[in-house]
């Protein structure tokens, strides 16, 4: 029964989130829009990237190593801004309570 209900309940955030995700994107009307929200893996806390319908997930550990080398990330994309087009942020959250709007990136 636990489980069921474990169930029923992931199942319910994971519509909430794609709920969030999807009026985020719809509210842009834009193509490059990166949509960021957090979620849950196995009971462990991700990070949600989804770029033209195209989403990658980061882990804690792995979210922590990229914020550990930030400065090293910010000079690769200095290096190669010209392969990059304009990108929009839209922040979602996994519960759809929390929805800061949207901020440019300026690269």
């Amino acid at each position: 029964m636990k489980d069921e209900d474990d169930l029923k309940r992931k199942i319910e955030e994971l519509e909430r989130e794609n709920r969030a995700l999807r009026s985020a994107v719809a509210g842009t009307g834009k193509r490059n829009v990166i949509v960021v929200s957090e979620g849950s893996y196995q009971g462990h806390p991700t990070i949600t990237f989804e770029v033209s319908g195209r989403p990658f997930t980061l882990g804690l550990r792995k979210a922590s190593v990229v914020l550990y080398c930030s400065e090293l990330v910010e000079i690769f994309v200095k290096r190669h801004k010209g392969e990059i087009k304009d990108l929009e942020i839209v922040r979602g959250s996994a519960d759809n309570e929390d929805k800061n709007g949207k901020a440019d990136v300026q690269i």
